[in-house]
């Protein structure tokens, strides 16, 4: 029977781990200890810390460590979750930033319910979230062609490749932008509505509203910037190609009739029949 639960705070780098603690009550959360980055060890040392009857649950924030040790953890029977560092609560006007100042803000902020939780993806589909990643940073350089080669082949098989050939069947999107698409998104179940998913991305409206009056600017680039980037170049390229079979590449926006919008709206009017010679 459970009967408290403890939140940790884990401040993760690639040498070290430092632990933080809060219990169930008002008390502040403590540091632990510090340990190296090493997955035995850290279960040995959450195994420790846990009191009779009590509940761990762990957090620590998506960095260059990535996800394998939350997987690990779970795989171990302990309740882990990987937050968004950006959404971290925090005090306006502070600039310490300490190992152990940060773990013990996670399980503190962890206790209170305060952090966002991030999506992790499963081995294979991160494996592919790396690879075309590398392929968008190798793109003026040699070997593109092959990183592209090797993502198509990496997808074949794996969970993702379902959503790969629903999404190239959209206009503007390839092979690379469907992959790069279904492996930063992951699973789109978990977006209940269109706005979640534009939130996600990082297309939803700035706004600031106060009283009577609402203002609402650009938007807020704060969701996924490289999905983003590749819905964008994919949104371009739809345009671009309307544009194409209308007959107005490059003209300019509000210059009359026949624009790019306009040729959305349905197929391009039919040429006239030519007039025969004669008449």
């Amino acid at each position: 029977m459970i009967a408290s639960v403890g939140y940790v705070g884990l401040d993760v780098h690639k040498a070290s781990i430092t632990i933080a603690v809060a219990r169930e009550g008002r008390k502040p959360a403590q540091v632990w200890k510090t340990i190296p980055n090493d997955g035995v060890r850290l279960r040995r040392a959450l195994k420790s810390l846990v009191k009779e009857n009590e509940e761990l649950r762990v957090c620590y924030e998506a960095g260059p460590t990535g996800f394998g040790l939350c997987r690990r953890l779970r795989e171990s029977g302990i309740d882990c979750k990987v937050v968004a560092p950006s959404l971290v609560p925090g005090k306006p006007g502070e600039r310490v930033k300490r190992d152990r100042r940060d773990a013990r803000r996670l399980a503190h902020f962890l206790r209170s319910g305060d952090l966002t939780e991030v999506y992790v993806p499963e081995e294979a589909v991160e494996a592919i979230r790396e690879r075309e990643r590398a392929r968008d940073d190798a793109k003026r350089a040699e070997g593109v062609a092959h990183l592209t080669e090797a993502l198509e082949t990496l997808v074949e098989g794996t969970v993702l490749a379902p959503l790969v050939k629903a999404l190239r069947a959209f206009r503007g999107v390839n092979t690379v932008s469907a992959v790069t698409i279904a492996a930063e998104v992951g699973d789109l179940r978990r977006f209940r509505t269109a706005g979640e998913f534009m939130s996600y991305v990082g297309l939803v409206p700035s706004e600031a509203s106060s009283g009577k009056r609402r203002r609402q600017g650009a938007i807020t680039r704060c969701g996924n910037a490289h999905l983003r980037w590749i819905i964008g170049g994919g949104g371009v390229a739809l345009l671009s190609r309307a544009g194409d079979e209308c007959g107005v590449a490059g003209a300019e926006p509000g210059g009359g009739g026949g624009g790019k919008a306009d040729c959305l709206e349905g197929p391009a009017p039919p040429a006239p029949a030519a007039v025969p010679s004669g008449l």
